[in-house]
């Protein structure tokens, strides 16, 4: 089994599509446009494990395009000039599952962290992802400190977006590149760290959420330290759920 970094093409598609139904049973096909716009990205990387033969009729044979088995990925944000890692995606078939693919995927991304620079790595997992949780504990220490509060545009109507900016108030001191939007395999998804946290004041954190939304996030992600009560209230208070999820960290 290999590792592949960014080597996709449209006969990848039906097994890219597949792997993520196993992530969620909600998850949308991608069509050959979103995946190549998406692989088109500088801040993003996608790696697969393949089966580069198989064994037929008793002897080994090449297979001219390997399927996917596994894939995960990674993005990059300069937020703050610095560089910040994000994993995601890390899903192997379930028909191969518990052969080390996971944690292979694992220290592939960890290791395109450090090559290109990163301040720190980090992921998230739902606590009922047992064997995966056991991959991310070994590998990076669980923030059990922070949490995580998305909101999806869905949720939220057009008219209601402004209410981000009444809250705002006359804050205009966000830097555009700290609120970091990028195109994923499961959509365009917008990652406020708690490191941008602690620069800002709470109310600029909501102009963030408008920025991320003009910039054409479909949801936000904001990681908070759970002793930051005053900017968890304020979420919860306009549209935000906390997201139930374990977060892990590695910093380098």
């Amino acid at each position: 089994m290999l590792i592949h970094r960014n080597d996709f093409s449209s006969k990848d598609l039906p097994n890219i599509n597949n792997l993520l139904r196993v992530l969620s049973e909600n998850a949308h096909d991608l069509s050959v446009g979103q995946l190549e716009h998406i692989l088109s990205q500088k801040n993003f990387e996608i790696i697969s494990a393949r089966n580069e033969c198989c064994v037929d009729s008793g002897s080994e044979q090449n297979i001219p395009h390997p399927p996917v088995d596994a894939m995960a990925t990674v993005h990059f944000s300069n937020a703050l000039g610095s560089c910040f890692a994000y994993i995601d995606d890390v899903v192997v078939n379930p028909g191969i599952q518990s052969k080390g693919l996971g944690t292979l995927l694992t220290k592939e991304l960890i290791l395109m962290a450090k090559e290109r620079l990163a301040k720190w790595v980090g992921l998230t997992s739902a606590p009922k992802r047992a064997a995966a949780n056991v991959i991310y504990s070994r590998l990076m220490m669980h923030m059990w400190n922070l949490k995580v509060f998305v909101l999806k545009r869905v949720n939220i109507a057009t008219q209601d977006l402004g209410i981000f900016l009444d809250y705002s108030g006359f804050v205009r001191g966000v830097d555009l590149n700290d609120v970091y939007v990028v195109s994923t395999l499961m959509g365009r998804k917008a990652f406020i760290s708690n490191d941008v946290i602690k620069k800002y004041s709470p109310a600029a954190v909501l102009e963030m959420v408008w920025i991320a939304f003009a910039k054409g996030a479909d949801s936000i992600e904001v990681i908070i330290d759970a002793k930051n009560s005053v900017v968890a209230d304020l979420l919860l208070q306009r549209f935000f759920t906390e997201k139930e999820t374990n977060v892990y960290i590695l910093e380098f």
